[in-house]
């Protein structure tokens, strides 16, 4: 499921796709499909953009 709340968040405060990977020691393409759902975040990535960023982990929770 895309994580369109954490795209908002994101987007809100500047924060690209390319800073994202590179605090994840990941490559651009690998956050984009984690972005659109496609991967998985592991708890190890939420917990360094919650370090980074302040990342908010209730976005990566799917309430559905």
């Amino acid at each position: 499921m895309p994580i369109y709340p954490l795209r908002g968040w994101l987007a809100a405060r500047k924060i690209s796709q390319r800073q994202m990977a590179e605090v994840l020691h990941k490559d651009v393409s690998s956050v984009n499909r984690k972005l659109n759902g496609k991967s998985d975040w592991t708890s190890s990535e939420i917990s360094k953009l919650h370090k980074a960023y302040g990342v908010p982990v209730t976005l990566f929770i799917d309430e559905d």
